[in-house]
C-alpha cells in the first residue's frame, strides 16, 4: 500500500516530472488553493505554459507512489509529505514551482510557507473559486 520507503518515493515522483530547461535566480513557490472542481489543475498548467514551472499536484503524487489508493488520512498525509519534499528539491533547484492541492487549510499552506522560507523563495497564493452549479457540473462528468 505505502512505500516503505520514502526517499525512493520522492525520487520516483521527482523522475516523472516534466522541469524546465531553465531555472530562476530567485525560486518562485505559487500555491494553488481551492475545493475540488474550482478549476485547480486547469489554472496550474495555462500558468505553467506562460510562465515555466514544475506543476506539483497531489493526485499525480498519489498515482506513482500508490498502486491502489484509498485516500484514508495516513495515506493523504504521506502523499503530501512525499509533494513537499519534491516541492523544495525543486525549489532548491531554482525552479518556478506549482502546487496543485486543494491547500484550503491555512495549517497545510504553513507547511508550504516554511519551505519557501528554507529555500529562499517567494510565495504567491492563488485561490480558484467557481459556482456551485459549475463544480457540481464538472465533479458528476464522467473524466477522460
Amino acid at each position: 500500500m505505502l512505500s516503505s520507503d520514502f526517499a525512493d518515493a520522492v525520487a520516483r515522483v521527482r523522475a516523472d516530472l516534466i522541469c524546465p530547461a531553465e531555472t530562476l535566480v530567485a525560486p518562485v513557490l505559487i500555491v494553488i488553493s481551492g475545493l475540488p472542481g474550482t478549476g485547480k489543475s486547469y489554472l496550474a498548467r495555462r500558468l505553467a505554459e506562460r510562465l515555466p514551472s514544475v506543476i506539483v499536484q497531489s493526485d499525480f503524487v498519489r498515482k506513482i507512489i500508490l498502486t491502489r489508493p484509498t485516500y484514508a488520512r495516513v495515506e493523504n498525509f504521506y502523499v503530501h509529505r512525499v509533494a513537499h519534499a519534491v516541492i523544495e528539491q525543486l525549489l532548491r533547484a531554482g525552479y518556478r514551482v506549482i502546487s496543485d492541492a486543494t491547500n484550503l487549510a491555512e495549517w497545510h499552506r504553513e507547511k508550504l510557507y516554511r519551505i519557501a522560507e528554507r529555500t529562499g523563495a517567494r510565495v504567491v497564493i492563488v485561490r480558484t473559486v467557481a459556482p456551485e452549479e459549475i463544480v457540481r457540473a464538472r465533479l458528476e462528468k464522467p473524466a477522460g
